[in-house]
């Protein structure tokens, strides 16, 4: 398992009298019983302290510290399945249901107010931060903004510099670059955003199309066709107006 994937993570061991609890990539805490010396010794850390503590061996296991990286972590994933389970229902359904649209809307307005306290304290929550799932999850929070532009605009550039450290996968740039670019009434530059013509999806228009999958490819992305194909799989009854990313 990947320790950046491994947040929320419990191991006991009662024989070696070991207790690890990983509670985000960069927190979390390990005791090891001594019983020879009757002491049990816990190391605590998080991104930037490493600290030691010493109590009896038979002392009752101390509370597990609230960590900042984990609370993060763990909101970004429960706001990421509340939508879910309202988008997609939305999206198969034409995305022609009011109610819906609204508690989306609702749901995105109150997560970008709290990402913006993480982003302004934190920095992006990256795969260092937060791990691959939240932080995918924050991606997509961000591209469902679309009434939080300045913002927006600023998390692109979070976002580029994330990547380019290797905290995040330039794919997520690409969508949000590309969110952007439809947003302005620009051609899109990697091909990620769909619109349904004809009752099939089809990219948004591209800008110098021909070179489409130098750029993708340049990201770690698969070729456009390809893409595209798998797209509309996954959406095979998408709504009449909108548009999709992954």
């Amino acid at each position: 398992m990947a320790l950046r994937d491994a947040a929320d993570h419990v191991v006991t061991d009662a024989a070696l009298g070991v207790r690890l609890h990983l509670q985000s990539p960069a927190e979390g805490q390990v005791a090891f019983d001594w019983p020879e010396a009757g002491r049990r010794i816990t190391y605590l850390w998080d991104r930037t302290k490493v600290r030691l503590r010493i109590d009896p061996v038979d002392a009752p296991d101390a509370p597990v510290e609230p960590a900042p990286a984990g609370e993060i972590r763990r909101r970004l994933l429960r706001l990421d399945r509340l939508d879910g389970a309202v988008r997609v229902p939305w999206s198969d359904g034409g995305m022609s249901d009011k109610a819906a649209e609204r508690r989306l809307r609702d749901l995105t307005d109150a997560g970008i107010t709290w990402l913006t306290t993480v982003v302004a304290e934190h920095g992006w929550p990256g795969h260092r931060l937060v791990g691959a799932a939240a932080a995918a999850a924050a991606s997509r929070l961000v591209q469902h903004a679309r009434e939080h532009l300045d913002f927006r605009r600023h998390c692109l550039e979070l976002m580029r510099d994330a990547a380019g450290r290797g905290d995040l996968p330039w794919r997520e740039v690409a969508y949000l670059t590309d969110e952007l670019r439809v947003t302005d009434g620009l051609p899109q530059v990697y091909g990620t955003k769909f619109e349904p013509v004809g009752g099939v999806l089809v990219p948004w228009p591209v800008e110098d199309p021909e070179e489409v999958d130098h750029r993708r490819a340049a990201l770690g992305m698969e070729p456009l066709a390809d893409h595209t194909d798998r797209i509309r799989r996954r959406f095979p009854l998408a709504g009449t107006g909108g548009r999709e990313a992954t």
